[in-house]
């Protein structure tokens, strides 16, 4: 492709000078100018029960939109790392799976109406769900089929986490206390009785430590089993959720509030109706590069048009 060609495609095309200057025609490929590490899209996702809906904000933008909506008081919600969104739908007593792009199906049915709360799901897409009026934690495959239940010496469970060695962290409003339990389903006190009152949501950040808010009091940071400090101080604090750097966001009223690793505190989105739990996302966007999906594609369809109609 001599220099002439190559100036009426960027010409026809609108391809950026960057290109022209950094690519020499001879090394002018699809795979060349569409290499690069995909971008992701990071959102939070959090459930309105005074709404009905999934609301969805980005993180990079704080653009708020509905992700679902005609849902029946809409509790736990959890991301799996496809970036599926599953929601405890405790109205109709059905976790609901939806694609990315909020395409809606059944996970599983049948469970227990008005008492369905946390959700989590762990790096094999194993589905955990708490119920606070039967005092239980069902464990789902990825397929949806029931495989476990738990239900030793629990009090009113609500929020739940895993950690990076897929271990399940359950709050237990009731008794105040964190329970942890193994991929194997072996328990143990992750805190002392009592000393998380009014226990509600959590998350695990990057570097395994868990956050447990509480619905009357602070957010709590444990470095280590027993072992807790006060991150900071909210109001009616519930669901939490972090993102890739670690940022904080936790439900408080009808308020988003973002914190930075150093507990700096600022508003992220506000105008919810009663928000409950919140879980985030960050996957490749399909078919989006490091130049974009638009830049790609044109520099890509003048390059193969060019080549089929070279006669040389």
């Amino acid at each position: 492709m001599n220099s002439s060609r190559f100036a009426a495609i960027n010409n026809k095309f609108r391809v950026s000078n960057v290109f022209h200057r950094a690519l020499a025609p001879a090394a002018l490929t699809l795979a060349s100018i569409c290499a690069g590490p995909a971008a992701h899209a990071q959102y939070i996702y959090v459930t309105d029960s005074g709404t009905n809906s999934i609301l969805q904000i980005s993180v990079v933008t704080g653009v708020k939109t509905t992700f679902a909506s005609s849902l029946s008081n809409p509790r736990g919600i959890a991301v799996d790392a496809a970036g599926n969104v599953y929601e405890a739908d405790s109205g109709s007593g059905t976790i609901f799976k939806f694609d990315k792009y909020g395409t809606k199906t059944t996970f599983k049915s049948g469970l227990g109406v008005g008492q369905m709360n946390g959700l989590a799901v762990d790096s094999t897409g194993v589905v955990y769900e708490a119920e606070s009026t039967a005092n239980l934690i069902r464990k789902f495959t990825a397929a949806g089929v029931l495989s476990t239940t738990y239900n030793t010496l629990l009090n009113t469970p609500q929020g739940l986490a895993v950690d990076a060695s897929d271990n399940l962290y359950e709050a237990d409003n009731g008794t105040g206390t964190i329970f942890k339990y193994t991929s194997l389903g072996s328990k143990s006190n992750y805190s002392t009785a009592n000393q998380v009152p009014g226990a509600y949501g959590m998350d695990v950040d990057s570097t395994g430590k868990l956050y447990v808010s509480e619905t009357t009091g602070p957010i709590l940071k444990f470095t280590a089993a027993n072992t807790a400090s006060t991150f900071e101080t909210g109001a009616s604090v519930k669901g939490l959720a972090f993102d890739n750097s670690n940022n904080l966001y936790s439900v408080e009223g009808t308020t988003i509030v973002k914190a930075t690793t150093s507990a700096v505190r600022s508003t992220f989105s506000s105008g919810f109706t009663a928000p409950q739990f919140a879980a985030f996302s960050s996957v490749p966007e399909p078919g989006v590069t490091a130049l974009g999906t638009g830049t790609c594609a044109m520099v890509g369809m003048a390059f193969l048009r060019k080549k089929k109609t070279r006669k040389d």
